[in-house]
């Protein structure tokens, strides 16, 4: 999966549930200032099968959707294209970006830290992650920031700020979004394809394994 992505500069695509709300416009906007190479793909009434060929026919490597529960971004879904795999999240405690925070921020590829994802679905998923970046530029003030803890992935956007400190100013500053993930599934093929093949969900782990932690 991840040697895939050396010869592929990633090309995000994002979009909706049907009939998203404000509030979730606001957030896919919010995700899509994260990449250096992110397109917002507007949902209407097509089903997944044809995003995901609208996707591929423009050269997307990756396609991340995003669902909601009454006005609140409740899921995403990160799907590597064309054949997958496809991670599964719910999400909560979610904070938007500054309005002060521009676009054109972005263009430069951030810095990615990835801590505490040691067993073997945490470097899964550190897998998927790392192949929605570039590889980093080093003149970049950005870090990406996704922390294991108690199963949940935390996920951080941070400008680290080199110059012309304040005496009690921080390093860093987070600029947001903001959010709390659990994995609960993976799959083989992209959200697109029927009959996917489950290659992990946390359901079976916990009844197979007897125990909770799985990060």
């Amino acid at each position: 999966f991840i040697s895939l992505m050396e010869f592929r500069t990633p090309k995000i695509f994002l979009t909706t549930s049907r009939l998203p709300s404000s509030i979730l416009i606001k957030f896919t906007k919010d995700l899509e200032k994260i990449f250096s190479n992110a397109f917002n793909l507007c949902r209407g009434k097509k089903f997944l099968s044809n995003l995901i060929e609208i996707c591929i026919s423009k050269g997307g490597t990756d396609i991340i959707l995003l669902h909601e529960y009454r006005g609140i971004p409740d899921a995403l879904v990160i799907s590597h294209l064309p054949k997958g795999p496809s991670a599964y999240f719910t999400i909560k405690k979610v904070v938007f970006s500054p309005k002060k925070w521009k676009k054109r921020n972005n263009i430069l590829s951030p810095h990615i830290f990835i801590d505490n994802l040691n067993s073997q679905i945490g470097k899964r998923l550190c897998g998927i992650f790392s192949s929605l970046f570039s590889f980093p530029d080093f003149k970049s003030k950005r870090i990406i920031s996704f922390i294991g803890k108690d199963n949940q992935i935390l996920f951080r956007h941070f400008l680290f700020q080199k110059k012309k400190l304040k005496k009690k100013a921080p390093l860093l500053y987070e600029l947001g979004p903001s959010f709390d993930m659990f994995p609960f599934k993976i799959c083989l093929g992209n959200i697109g394809e029927k009959n996917k093949k489950i290659e992990w969900n946390f359901t079976s782990f916990i009844k197979s394994n007897g125990k909770k932690s799985f990060l």
